[in-house]
């Protein structure tokens, strides 16, 4: 497996002609067990979770609402 060096952004990934972008920033805290860490919108917004099940519900939140400081847009 590939890994990035620390504090490289990773930016390539296939996205399908119309669909939204949803992008974040993920603090993950290495070698710990749950996985834990913060996500953070675009506007700055920081959420903290701890375990793989509240990071999706972050994310799921994000999704459900554009208002929360994530960066939206439309993929031509």
């Amino acid at each position: 497996m590939h890994r990035a060096p620390a504090g490289t952004i990773v930016s390539r990934m296939t996205i399908k002609q119309g669909h939204q972008i949803l992008r974040v920033e993920l603090d993950l805290a290495v070698g710990q067990e749950p996985i834990c860490g913060r996500l953070r919108g675009a506007r700055g917004a920081e959420a903290p979770f701890t375990g793989w099940l509240e990071l999706i519900q972050i994310i799921d939140q994000l999704c459900a609402s554009p208002s929360d400081g994530a960066e939206r847009r439309a993929e031509p």
